[in-house]
């Protein structure tokens, strides 16, 4: 966030403008009397204090539009109005084979369906995850048939690509050690008939 904050402060007036605007605010007061300048004096500490935090609200907004746009930048874009699910999987993961896309893609359904029947219960905030089952693999079947049909409209692509990546991000180094562990298990198993 740093570095955005850094980049829209330089478009924001910098707080001595708006202790001037202050100052200036104090115009036509009897400034000689030492009440009323202290009194001014708080005024104005007061509303660039006032001014300040609103500076840095603005700026953590704009800060946090450009992490926005730059994180919406990176993302893949649809080639059409309409993208299928294998463009929608192609256009995301470019580098993993059409099976390992479709696994991927599989698990990631698997695991928002869960969450979603999790959600449903009314003491969900209290109960952990855990004792909610995983879907069928009808359910995950019929879902991923359902996303086949229609597809993905481009006012969608962005937010589900989003949400994907996210998840792909955090889930990639497990699959790749189940992977690891299956691979070895295997050898095991061939070490062991052979030796």
């Amino acid at each position: 966030m740093e570095p955005f904050r850094k980049e829209v402060s330089e478009r924001v007036i910098p707080t001595s403008e708006i202790a001037k605007l202050a100052a200036i605010l104090a115009h036509g007061r009897d400034i000689t009397n030492p009440q009323n300048l202290a009194f001014i004096a708080t005024q104005a500490i007061a509303l660039w204090e006032e001014c300040e935090k609103a500076r840095k609200r603005r700026i953590d907004m704009l800060a946090m539009y450009a992490r926005a746009k730059v994180l919406d930048d990176a993302l893949p874009k649809p080639k059409s109005d309409l993208t299928s699910l294998d463009e929608f999987l192609r256009a995301i993961m470019p580098d993993k084979r059409v099976e390992d896309r479709m696994k991927f893609y599989r698990e990631y359904i698997r695991q928002s369906i869960r969450i979603a029947n999790h959600l449903k219960k009314p003491d969900a905030p209290q109960i952990s995850i855990e004792s909610t089952p995983f879907p069928s693999d009808e359910e995950v079947a019929k879902c991923i048939a359902h996303d086949k049909e229609r597809g993905f409209h481009r006012h969608v692509f962005s937010n589900f690509a989003s949400n994907f990546l996210r998840w792909f991000d955090k889930n990639k180094d497990v699959a790749k050690r189940q992977r690891g562990q299956a691979g070895a298990e295997a050898r095991k198993m061939k070490l062991a008939k052979n030796g």
